[in-house]
């Protein structure tokens, strides 16, 4: 039919049809009478949830993107405007632009953090960072790890590079403190 989609593809569009709804309502795709691929209408900016259907966003955010993964009890979240997760599993994306990549049980609770993968890595400070590893905390201003297993950056702009259980913390003697390798 002229007005309708193929199932097989659409030749002759010309870029200006489309799939989807002419109203306010939640765009939904299905595999095995499941939904795999949500898109909820936002004033500023649509909410995108893909993977898991027990995925969610909050009804006030806009720009929020869970590009996939999630589980039963092991869901992810993005809870606020322009936060996103990429993938994996039990992640969470608390705050205004915060981004988690993927990997499992990860947190970004602060405005503009961003955790890269690894597991139980929690970026709680405004700007923090951590690319990876597991049991790491950039909970300072600006903080960042690079990885490795229980390393912590607690002030602002602490960095440590990687290793295992290394610490930069306001207790020290140090501002703008950086372990760049030590076990």
């Amino acid at each position: 039919a002229v007005n309708n989609w193929a199932i097989g593809g659409n030749s002759g569009t010309a870029g200006s049809g489309y799939l989807g709804t002419t109203d306010n309502v939640t765009f939904t795709i299905g595999i095995n009478s499941s939904p795999v691929l949500r898109i909820f209408p936002r004033q500023q900016s649509p909410n995108i949830i893909g993977g898991y259907a027990g995925n969610y966003t909050t009804a006030n955010a806009y720009g929020a993107t869970i590009a996939g993964g999630g589980s039963f009890f092991y869901e992810n979240r993005a809870l606020r405007e322009y936060s996103t997760v990429g993938g994996g599993r039990k992640n969470q994306a608390d705050n205004y632009g915060a981004t988690i990549a993927g990997g499992i049980d990860n947190w970004a609770s602060n405005d503009y953090a961003t955790v890269a993968g690894g597991l139980r890595n929690y970026a709680t400070g405004n700007a923090s960072a951590i690319a990876g590893g597991f049991y790491n905390v950039a909970s300072g201003y600006v903080a960042f790890v690079g990885g490795g297993d229980l390393n912590w950056a607690l002030t602002q702009n602490a960095t440590v590079s990687g290793g295992y259980s290394n610490t930069v913390s306001g207790g020290q003697l140090i501002a703008n403190g950086t372990i760049v390798s030590a076990d």
